[in-house]
């Protein structure tokens, strides 16, 4: 059986995206929502800078502006990631399909 088809029978969805981020299966259950995480995330230091620069609402701004924009780039190169590591997958999974379609092809 193909390595792949046998990790995806086993493995949820989490497990995956734990062991490509993480690099090890998480045993925590994620319930949330992708949208409710990243809101909770960003909520989180947003409420962080409020209390730390409380004093100073200008330095507040720029903080909350550069971890915002450190927050997109690292989202933009985890999905490109995934993306490619999804074709990538799709690519192994399909392989010996094409193989045979080919080898079936040039017997025609």
């Amino acid at each position: 059986m193909n390595i792949y088809r046998s990790i995806l029978t086993r493995a949820t969805r989490w497990q995956i995206v734990s062991y490509l981020l993480y690099g090890d299966e998480s045993v925590r259950k994620e319930t949330r929502s992708i949208d409710q995480r990243i809101q909770a995330s960003e909520a989180a230091v947003l409420a962080f800078a409020s209390r730390e620069f409380s004093a100073n609402s200008t330095r507040r701004d720029k903080l909350a502006d550069e971890l915002m924009e450190a927050m997109s780039v690292n989202g933009e190169a985890y999905f490109e990631m995934g993306l490619l590591a999804g074709a990538q997958l799709y690519m192994s999974l399909t392989e010996p399909r094409r193989k045979r379609r080919k080898a079936r092809l040039k017997r025609l």
